[in-house]
């Protein structure tokens, strides 16, 4: 699967939500010749589900890493049949 780069072409603070969180406005365009390529695998052992990241950098706080184990939390099920 590719992940597309995207360049800003602006990128504006509106404001914060309840959270505090930063409320923002952007336009950007995809640059269809620079992206990663990532590719999901179903890899278990000993019926433990496992992700790794492999990769020049590290992982360790990699934003695919927290998204995949939050997701695996309340998703499981459809993970499994994604990977399937």
């Amino acid at each position: 699967m590719k992940a597309y780069a995207k360049a800003n072409i602006f990128l504006k603070l509106t404001g914060f939500d309840s959270r505090k969180y930063h409320l923002l406005e952007s336009r950007f365009i995809l640059l269809k010749d620079l992206f990663d390529e990532l590719e999901l695998v179903d890899k278990e052992s000993d019926s433990k589900k496992e992700f790794e990241i492999i990769s020049n950098f590290k992982c360790e706080n990699n934003i695919i890493q927290k998204a995949y184990l939050l997701l695996s939390k309340r998703y499981n099920n459809e993970l499994k049949e994604l990977f399937s």
